[in-house]
């Protein structure tokens, strides 16, 4: 498979309308939240929203990073998330806020290098109207599975088979490759996916009888792995998508 190709030292040129893009999205995400307040729905978006500042703060930090930096950022990410769900339910408000943001930030550093990829081979714009797409699909899926008698809790089971076959699928061209067409196509499984991810744990956040910080921590946590999924396979299509 054909890599892209990038700088040694990559830039980020954010003209206005990526900034814009940005802006708008966290001010959705924590505005649902700060107007249901009391809800779990927006105790999530609030976290939810502080947890996506906190990635970008960290890919844009992380954009160049390497090496052992680099695995040291993915090692903490992943502690990270294990410490996460194994003391939520006993930290403070300010301290999960801090945590969240922390942990997202880590995230952040570790995808910072892919995002820089792409932004030099699709343009920051691309990316950052990847990264408004990616909220809308979210806002859709909160949507269908708040505002519908749609039940999308059962799709537990068998999302966990479409991803063990994504991972299994990853493998495979990591030793054999594929051509334009498989990868559009592995891009497309993957948004298609996460999508089912989005509906299914928005689906958990309405039948949730958890009303608490712990449990919109837990749950903004997946939505935020879901997220950062769909946008990473959506700008995985757009990147194959350019190629002739």
């Amino acid at each position: 498979m054909q890599e892209l190709a990038v700088r040694e030292t990559p830039e980020f040129s954010l003209n206005s309308r990526p900034i814009l893009t940005i802006v708008a999205v966290l001010g959705m995400t924590v505005g649902l939240g700060l107007l249901y307040p009391s809800s779990l729905a927006g105790k999530t978006f609030t976290l939810l929203g502080l947890t996506l500042l906190g990635g970008l703060v960290g890919a844009w930090k992380g954009r160049a990073l390497r090496g052992p930096a680099y695995w040291a950022a993915a090692i903490g990410s992943f502690v990270g998330l294990i410490v996460l769900y194994l003391f939520m339910g006993a930290l403070s408000l300010p301290l999960l806020v801090a945590a969240m943001m922390g942990w997202g930030c880590l995230e952040g550093l570790i995808l910072g290098p892919a995002l820089a990829m792409y932004v030099d081979a699709l343009g920051a714009e691309t990316v950052a109207s990847a990264f408004g797409i990616s909220a809308a699909v979210m806002a859709a899926s909160a949507a269908i599975a708040n505002l519908t008698a749609v039940d999308t809790a059962g799709l537990g089971k068998w999302l966990s088979f479409g991803l063990l076959g994504l991972i299994v699928v990853a493998v495979v061209g990591m030793f054999r490759g594929f051509s334009e067409r498989v990868s559009k196509a592995y891009a497309v499984f993957g948004m298609a996916l996460f999508t089912g991810y989005f509906l299914y744990d928005f689906s958990r956040m309405k039948q949730s009888p958890d009303n608490t910080w712990a449990q919109a921590g837990r749950l903004a946590v997946s939505i935020y792995l879901d997220f950062l999924n769909f946008f990473l396979f959506l700008l995985r299509f757009m990147a194959h998508s350019r190629r002739r």
